[in-house]
């Protein structure tokens, strides 16, 4: 049997097998970030960048991309922190600016 790791995602505990990528976790708490490289047809390299999370191990916070993010620790999780949100506005501002036509793009800079 996978061994399971307790994390912590917007306040909501929950247990995850270890090595499951966060990106699942936080589906499975019932919370989602937007993404677009993780695609069922395509494998999750973390290029987009939309699916940053804010993460917390033994006190020190930083970002890290949900769909690539391997649980390996307890850790505490924040999907739209202050700094989560700033760097998705930033992102979606230069993805609007490259293709403004794309109707996935529209939608996520809304």
């Amino acid at each position: 049997m996978a061994e399971k790791i307790q994390i912590v995602i917007n306040g909501k505990e929950i247990a995850v097998q270890k090595d499951s990528y966060l990106l699942d976790a936080v589906k499975k708490a019932g919370f989602t970030v937007p993404t677009l490289c993780h695609h069922k047809d395509l494998t999750p390299t973390g290029t987009c960048r939309l699916c940053m999370c804010e993460i917390e191990i033994r006190g020190r916070k930083k970002l890290v991309t949900a769909c690539n993010y391997p649980i390996r620790q307890p850790i505490t999780v924040w999907t739209e922190s202050e700094p989560v949100t700033a760097h998705r506005k930033l992102l979606a501002e230069m993805y609007l600016g490259r293709w403004p036509n794309v109707p996935i793009i529209q939608y996520i800079a809304k």
